[in-house]
């Protein structure tokens, strides 16, 4: 859904975000031209780090590849194979709420309270 929605007013903001990427039975030539739609289109340029969930497809080892591919050339921290998407354990994410993403660690901690009561 990224993809599809560049150049629409429903894209993702990229600028100083952290970008999670998951999907489903993708091959690896898919999840290949998605990435490059993404660093064409300058997203990857502009996020303050990437977090990749599973991929739960048949060819796990080439869609690894491809996606290790890409981000290693990108200059932001990034966590791949984090417990999230389409997994049967995986961790609830809030969206658009403000995380810290820890490479090193292969750690994300939410920095606030994702539920607000008004």
């Amino acid at each position: 859904m990224i993809c599809s929605t560049l150049g629409t007013p429903f894209a993702v903001e990229p600028e100083g975000n952290i970008l999670l990427i998951e999907d489903t039975g993708e091959a690896p030539y898919r999840v290949d031209r998605m990435f490059a739609q993404l660093r064409l289109a300058g997203v990857l340029n502009k996020v303050a780090g990437l977090l990749i969930g599973t991929f739960d497809e048949t060819d796990i080892p080439g869609v690894d590849a491809v996606v290790q591919e890409h981000c290693s050339r990108l200059r932001v921290p990034v966590i791949r194979n984090f417990p999230v998407g389409h997994t049967p354990f995986n961790a609830t994410l809030p969206h658009g709420g403000l995380v810290e993403l820890d490479a090193d660690q292969g750690r994300v901690r939410l920095l606030e309270n994702p539920v607000r009561i008004d």
